[in-house]
């Protein structure tokens, strides 16, 4: 199983207090565009299938120094260790092309899936940049 908001805090105090001064971090937010309508098309045995399925993707093109968390419902984070901002977003686009180019399939056809993020350099308290960047997710 992939680790909980509350670990993600914890690492995130840790990777600020590791940084101070020294090397980048950053944080990525990962939302599954209009989930909502996945768990009412597909259902929500099929919609937790889906954050599955977007998991086992993320796992298999991140670093292994990176750490992916869900966030909470259909957020996920990803704490990149030793990346600028600019290295992380661009890290982000290529998960997000991943998981679109997933063929995904449940019980009523094909499902499909995509992404969207915001990103951040990991610093500071660990509740304040969540929001930060739940605000930009939600702008978006």
């Amino acid at each position: 199983p992939i680790s909980d908001a509350a670990y993600l805090r914890e690492q995130l105090r840790l990777e600020s207090r590791r940084n101070e001064g020294e090397g980048a971090s950053a944080l990525v937010l990962f939302d599954i565009d209009e989930f909502h309508r996945i768990n009412r098309e597909h259902g929500q045995l099929e919609g937790d299938r889906v954050l599955q399925a977007v998991a086992h993707m993320l796992l298999l093109n991140l670093r292994n120094e990176d750490l992916l968390c869900r966030y909470a419902g259909d957020r996920f984070a990803v704490l990149m260790p030793g990346l600028t901002e600019p290295d992380a977003r661009d890290a982000a686009q290529h998960l997000c092309r991943m998981v679109s180019s997933m063929r995904h399939y449940g019980p009523k056809g094909r499902v499909r899936i995509s992404l969207r993020h915001g990103c951040a350099p990991a610093q500071g308290a660990p509740d304040a940049l969540l929001a930060t960047l739940c605000r930009q997710m939600d702008a978006v």
